[in-house]
């Protein structure tokens, strides 16, 4: 039982999440197939259109009824575009609807989650707590550092204290009187 959950309640979110991939490819299909029947059915509208016109353009006489029915058939193509792509969006946000509904969050996300975030909590406090023992070891150590003078240290019940240097008395000297140097007698 890994992470407090059955194996009968795992093979029940396996079995949920098979059908719920089912059900958002059906979804996926249907949209797809409705998108390429519309795009498709207004590709050969438009290109009837366009023969038609093209064979209109055989009978015309005149320069300014070419004109104005060019001017209508390319209306009429906008036209169509532009509703193509309505209704093409409105499909999308249809499909979008229709796959929120399928994609409900289920007890194993939530409890995942809910792991997780208890995992990361019990993580974090841990690291908290070794950074905060590692600085107060490492603060002590300094200041220990600071407190010892030329390498004479005294412990005392496993505290280290600073050696008071003894006053060692002034070095007298006691003064000599100059002598002149002696006189040898010159033998001759």
């Amino acid at each position: 039982m890994a992470l407090g959950i059955s194996t009968s309640k795992m093979k029940e979110m396996v079995e949920k999440t098979l059908s719920t991939n089912m059900k958002v490819i059906k979804l996926q299909s249907r949209f797809a197939e409705d998108l390429m029947k519309r795009n498709t059915a207004v590709m050969f509208e438009m290109a009837d259109a366009r023969i038609g016109h093209l064979q209109e353009l055989t009978h015309i006489k005149s320069f300014s009824d070419l004109y104005e029915n060019t001017l209508e058939i390319e209306g009429s193509m906008r036209d169509k575009i532009v509703m193509l792509y309505q209704d093409n969006t409105q499909s999308a946000k249809d499909f979008g609807e229709e796959l929120k509904n399928v994609l409900e969050v289920d007890d194993m996300i939530a409890r995942m989650k809910s792991f997780s975030e208890s995992v990361g909590g019990k993580v974090k406090s841990a690291s908290d707590t070794t950074v905060a023992k590692v600085k107060d070891i490492s603060d002590a150590t300094v200041s220990k550092v600071k407190n010892l003078t030329d390498g004479a240290v005294s412990t005392v019940r496993g505290t280290v204290t600073p050696a008071t240097p003894k006053k060692k008395p002034a070095a007298t000297r006691k003064p000599t009187a100059k002598k002149a140097p002696v006189a040898t007698p010159a033998t001759a």
